[in-house]
């Protein structure tokens, strides 16, 4: 299956808001949201766990948001950042004071690189593939004997949303990157306006809809049941329509369970060191046998 789509949808939206995660609100959040599901504390145990390692990759790089983080916090260690979209120019331009640091316009299906990696970090990246395990495995075959990775990928929703998530994502590809930017635009004013309500509602447990019992802030309770309408305060208009886009527009967006994500480590005889799960991503740290 074709990359093509995927590659045009991530060009665009890195070009169109190159710096998202990179400073401000959006960063924050990011790691605020990320640290520990990777399983560390702060930057310092970051920072600690990649010094450890001379070769790193950062597996679907976006627009160099951690290839930059990592060569910054670890300047003895050398980060290659590859990606199949042309985001790579917005990741090229984020880190062109470092001398520590190789971007290169790739797709991890068929990347051939030319050593192989201590660590290999590849987050929210490979459910936008053809297919999640077997990019997963050519990562792994990347790996040195020992090496690490850690890598996050989306997790299976409520059935619901499962349904809305896979209509919605059809009938996008339909249209351009702008066309769908601007559909994006619709649904981000709609969590909007529900966010800005305030409300609050009490339900019993609905096993059948994937519902919790208990009492839900309304549009939170929309947006992790029934369709994704992401609405933030602390982001501005362009940073909320980022992340609708970023998980509708992409042709391929792959969810999976904890079990089946398990199931891989053990068939591709990676060593699981850490598994963390919430509503949207399962994030694992694994190693290569020696």
């Amino acid at each position: 299956m074709s990359q093509e789509q995927v590659a045009k949808a991530f060009g665009y939206k890195w070009t169109h808001d190159k710096d998202w995660g990179m400073s401000g609100s959006t960063a924050e959040e990011f790691e605020k949201w990320f640290l520990p599901l990777m399983g560390f504390r702060d930057n310092l145990e970051y920072k600690s766990y990649f010094n450890q390692f001379r070769r790193v990759l950062d597996a679907g790089c976006g627009n160099g948001r951690e290839t930059r983080k990592i060569a910054q916090l670890c300047p003895e260690t050398h980060v290659t950042g590859i990606d199949v979209s042309d985001a790579v120019q917005s990741a090229i331009a984020h880190t062109a004071d470092l001398p520590n640091v190789t971007i290169r316009q790739v797709d991890i299906m068929s990347a051939d690189m030319p050593e192989s990696f201590d660590s290999i970090i590849s987050l929210g990246v490979l459910h936008h593939t053809p297919d999640t395990k077997r990019s997963l495995a050519k990562l792994a075959s990347m790996l040195a004997p020992a090496g690490e990775i850690i890598v996050s990928v989306y997790r299976k929703k409520a059935p619901m949303r499962e349904f809305a998530d896979d209509h919605i994502r059809e009938e996008l590809q339909k249209f351009t990157p702008e066309e769908a930017w601007r559909e994006m635009e619709s649904l981000t004013q709609l969590g909007k306006a529900l966010s800005d309500l305030k409300a609050k509602i009490t339900i019993p447990q609905v096993s059948t809809l994937g519902l919790e019992a208990g009492t839900h802030d309304l549009q939170r309770l929309i947006y992790y049941n029934f369709f994704k309408c992401y609405w933030r305060d602390s982001f501005s208009w362009k940073e909320n329509v980022h992340v609708n886009y970023d998980w509708y527009y992409p042709k391929f967006a792959w969810r999976h369970t904890i079990e089946e994500v398990r199931g891989w480590l053990e068939e591709l005889n990676l060593e699981e060191i850490m598994l963390n799960a919430d509503q949207s991503q399962i994030c694992f740290r694994a190693r290569r046998p020696m």
